[in-house]
């Protein structure tokens, strides 16, 4: 799965049996593989999976309100009762103003003004041409839009347009989704960047600033730095005349600000310059307008939801200071609705098997990780206070969830194993199709479904025992989940193996490794964890050096019998581990 996505058709292969397999809870142990055996093979092996959907659990339920007769936004539901769903309700443009356009717009300025330092003289920048779409419809395909289809005829434009297609769009959205018709990967958020870069130049300009910084970290070269500011300039002042144009309408507009606004997000809250948290007002408080009236959303404002959601869900589990919003806030947008769902199903950024890819687990663990995140967010004002916190009922209700979730497996929950111990264990001579399963030329297979939900169920399970129930990083139960955790690490053992995986797959389990990394305490893990975060470094991690530089601060002190709490840490940063 190369980092644009354009995969080459694969051969037909024989059809699996799908289902989604939920082992029993009762069993204690945690099942754990030697190291995956060295050995060559002539290439890398990608295939794919298209399992049935889990029943859905803590969904929250959609309003009854009479039909407004608005089409389905996926034109392609079969179902009457999700015709009927998708019908339902009004339309999210009637709860749209103008207040919430200039919130929008007040944020994305403030955050272009906070990181473009240099006061850049927007009248000594590179003129941008015109980005037009191709010129006809029919030939653009539904699926990854491909580099011409915004057209720039200056060379740097090109340079960094190209830069952002193929680097930084697998950063924004690392696990691709699954076209079962075309039998092809595809990133839907480089897609939905793209549409709406063709008519909004403000948006575009933030596109080739993403480029140029993608560029700058690849080459180091000054140029790159400063056209990465100079096009952040140019956005903003790009963005006043925009908000004044009558050719959009005022939904279009809200969703390319927002998307806008996103996209720099995603970049500032990973690293430790601009304080990221202000700049989310506007989006927050949107979404949460939308999400009290219960509206039908466009996939677009569905899709910037789910984007927020997992800077929310990252920062409430990761960053020192959480997330940005309260705890009634938390529990309105943090409970999936099955109108989302299916709109998210539409777009390909949640599979039939329940896996969401912006989140990196099943989608049934966003409410676990509201609640893990209310929890951690009390912890955080209990320990301000000076008050102890001491493990509770709903804490270990949490855990059990969090331990029953650990049981669902994708395509293998080995998650690393060699092709034959798969193929043994699921009868079958093919990897199926879809499955995000990468083959390494030692024949170790990765699925990355349940590689990082099972990474992301760990981590939850061993913040629980060490925030809230008092388990010291090197009491057994914490072990036994740390070793299985670093377990995952295994195909980094063998020499530049990872330069064969999805470009930045690895990213998508930071946080998971974040906390492995500040509970083990054996020679082999740590140094696989040393070659993990310089892998994620080398794939586009913002934040992998500063998790770096913790980690090596908490072996330290390990070493010397002190064991810190990392939110004890007055000199950590408060960045989002991604």
């Amino acid at each position: 799965m190369l980092p644009s996505f354009s995969l080459p058709t694969l051969p037909s292969i024989p059809p699996m049996a799908p289902s989604v397999a939920r082992h029993p809870p009762s069993a204690p142990a945690i099942p754990t593989t030697s190291p995956a055996p060295s050995g060559a093979s002539p290439a890398v092996n990608h295939t794919t999976y298209q399992p049935q959907a889990a029943p859905a659990t803590n969904r929250a339920p959609e309003p009854s309100v009479p039909s407004s007769g608005h089409p389905s936004p996926l034109g392609s539901s079969k179902n009457p009762a999700i015709v009927n769903l998708l019908n339902s309700g009004p339309d999210a443009s009637v709860y749209l103003s103008a207040d919430d356009l200039n919130l929008l717009a007040e944020d994305l300025n403030k955050m272009l003004t906070d990181i473009v330092v240099d006061g850049v003289d927007p009248a000594s920048l590179p003129e941008m041409s015109m980005m037009q779409p191709q010129p006809s419809p029919s030939s653009v395909p539904e699926h990854n839009l491909p580099l011409s289809y915004i057209k720039v005829t200056a060379p740097h434009e090109k340079l960094y347009l190209e830069e952002f297609y193929s680097e930084f769009a697998a950063i924004v959205l690392p696990l691709p989704a699954w076209d079962a018709q075309l039998r092809q990967y595809y990133n839907p958020a480089r897609d939905i960047i793209l549409k709406l870069s063709a008519n909004e130049p403000f948006l575009m300009a933030a596109v080739l600033a993403e480029g140029a910084k993608s560029s700058f970290k690849k080459n180091n070269l000054k140029d790159d730095d400063d056209a990465y500011r100079r096009y952040l300039s140019k956005c903003l002042s790009l963005l006043g005349p925009a908000m004044r144009s009558s050719n959009a309408t005022l939904t279009h507009n809200v969703e390319a600000v927002l998307v806008t606004v996103l996209l720099l997000t995603s970049d500032t809250a990973s690293n430790a310059a601009p304080d990221w948290r202000p700049h989310l007002r506007g989006a927050r408080d949107l979404l949460l307008k939308l999400a009290r009236q219960r509206v039908r959303s466009t996939p677009v404002l569905v899709f910037c939801k789910t984007w927020f959601v997992a800077i929310e869900v990252l920062a409430g589990i990761s960053s020192r200071g959480g997330g940005t919003l309260a705890n009634d806030e938390i529990d309105l947008l943090l409970t999936p609705t099955p109108y989302e769902d299916e709109m998210l199903r539409g777009l390909g950024v949640l599979r039939a098997n329940g896996f969401n890819i912006f989140t990196g687990a099943h989608h049934d663990t966003i409410p676990l990780f509201r609640d893990l995140t209310k929890a951690l967010a009390e912890r955080r004002r209990r320990r301000t206070l000076n008050k102890s916190l001491e493990g509770s009922w709903d804490h270990m209700r949490l855990f059990t969830e969090f331990w029953n979730q650990l049981q669902v497996s994708f395509v293998t929950r080995q998650g690393v194993c060699t092709v034959q111990e798969y193929q043994a264990q699921a009868e079958t001579t093919a990897i199926p199709e879809g499955a995000l399963v990468d083959v390494l030329r030692s024949q170790v297979m990765v699925s990355w479904m349940d590689v990082s939900h099972q990474s992301f169920m760990l981590a939850a399970l061993i913040t629980l025992l060490t925030k809230f129930f008092g388990e010291s990083h090197t009491s057994p139960q914490v072990q036994l989940l740390t070793n299985e955790l670093t377990r995952f690490l295994s195909v980094l053992s063998e020499p530049q193996s990872h330069r064969e995986l999805i470009k930045c797959s690895l990213m998508m389990i930071s946080w998971p490794m974040y906390v492995a990394g500040l509970n083990c305490h054996d020679e082999q893990q740590k140094y696989l964890l040393m070659k993990y975060f310089r892998a994620t470094a080398e794939g586009g991690s913002g934040t992998a050096q500063h998790a770096l530089d913790r980690v090596y601060s908490t072996w330290k002190n390990h070493k010397q019998g002190i064991d810190v709490d990392d939110d004890d840490d007055v000199d950590r940063l408060d960045i989002v581990s991604y």
